[in-house]
């Protein structure tokens, strides 16, 4: 037995249905409230559209409602335009779904109005209208903001609920499709509220003033992209990740630096640089050192890690750059791998020898 899941009371003398009708408006509850997307704006004459979106599937190919999400793939496009071709007859936009379930004490004249004339067509994956003609009526309506919506009436396989069969669509004022677009956004071509709120908050986060225009955004945005191919090619980096993860790397370090110097101060009692170098002995550097000696254990351990190797299997280990001398350093790995095993007689001079050498290779190998 067919199910009509429709919040509208269903007309007691209607046939049952083969298969459940899911007529998508109606009145909702005060937490089922529509989301909004951004409105359809009336042409340059200010008309209403010739084409109107019928069922507007996402990426996998749902209609998101309040009553529950629809398939709508290609089997379902392909269904729908097979029984429109059969039936052979215009669509039409009722009134609130007046035709399929008809309010109590109506005139049946009034249950039976046509707000608008069309066939079924499909543009890329939604469902439209082709060839609409909207009676006078319905268009001064729609044009006077009086009715905003449309709902359409779709039968479904109530196991897949793929949409088999697509009944009418009514105008209405209480979508139950999510995200559904005004037929009506405005008397005028200005951008609907949502619009240009939106369009503030990105002028704002691009660093443009507020007077600034969407093609000005989008100027800024093609310049950040160019920035950030340019960096990205410039750094050796694989990606604006990487480097963003070395520069939060130096930041820490950094802030890490200026916590030493508090702690070295600290420790000699001295208030300047210039008189803690008067004073410094090898044995005060030990605890201001030793957070990062443990940061150096924790950078040996990784990279050992990430080799696959242990500390034995380590025949030399090259220091390279001047905070690499300090005597602290040297007694670490010392200590670790073993100090015969330990070189830098080269620590200041080896990047620049190593890039004569990628030179060489490069350029003249």
């Amino acid at each position: 037995m067919g199910l009509f899941a429709s919040l509208f009371r269903p007309s007691s003398t209607r046939p049952t249905a083969p298969e459940p009708v899911l007529a998508l408006d109606g009145v909702i509850d005060e937490d089922d409230v529509a989301r909004l997307s951004v409105e359809i704006r009336l042409d340059a004459k200010g008309e209403i559209p010739a084409v109107v979106p019928l069922l507007s599937p996402d990426a996998k190919g749902m209609v998101r409602t309040l009553k529950g999400d629809l398939l709508f793939d290609e089997a379902a496009q392909k269904s729908v335009l097979a029984k429109a071709a059969d039936w052979g007859n215009d669509y039409c936009f009722d009134y609130g779904h007046a035709m399929l379930s008809p309010a109590p004490g109506s005139r049946p004249a009034d249950n039976e109005e046509a707000a608008g004339w069309y066939r079924l067509a499909i543009d890329g994956t939604n469902l439209v209208t082709q060839g609409l003609s909207w009676i006078p009526d319905a268009a001064d309506r729609l044009k006077a903001r009086k009715i905003r919506y449309v709902s359409p009436a779709v039968r479904f396989d109530q196991k897949t609920r793929r949409v088999t069969e697509f009944i009418n669509a009514a105008l209405t004022n209480l979508p139950a499709t999510k995200g559904m677009r005004p037929l009506v956004a405005s008397r005028t071509n200005e951008p609907a509220p949502q619009e240009t709120s939106m369009l503030k908050s990105l002028l704002s986060l691009l660093g443009l003033s507020s007077a600034a225009t969407e093609d000005d955004a989008l100027a800024q945005i093609a310049s950040l992209a160019a920035f950030k191919k340019e960096l990205v090619a410039l750094s050796g980096k694989a990606s604006a990740e990487e480097i963003l993860s070395e520069a939060r790397g130096w930041k820490t370090a950094s802030a890490e630096v200026q916590e030493l110097k508090k702690e070295v101060f600290a420790l000699s009692g001295k208030t300047t640089p210039a008189e803690v170098l008067e004073d410094v002995k090898r044995e005060h550097l030990g605890p201001v050192l030793e957070k990062l000696l443990r940061a150096l254990d924790a950078c040996l351990d990784e990279a050992l890690s990430r080799a696959g190797l242990k500390d034995g299997d380590v025949t030399s280990v090259e220091r390279i750059g001047g905070s690499s001398r300090i005597p602290a350093i040297g007694d670490r790995l010392g200590a670790r791998f073993g100090r015969e095993k330990v070189r830098g007689a080269g620590s200041l001079t080896a990047v620049a020898v190593g890039l004569g050498e990628l030179a060489r290779r490069r350029f003249l190998s």
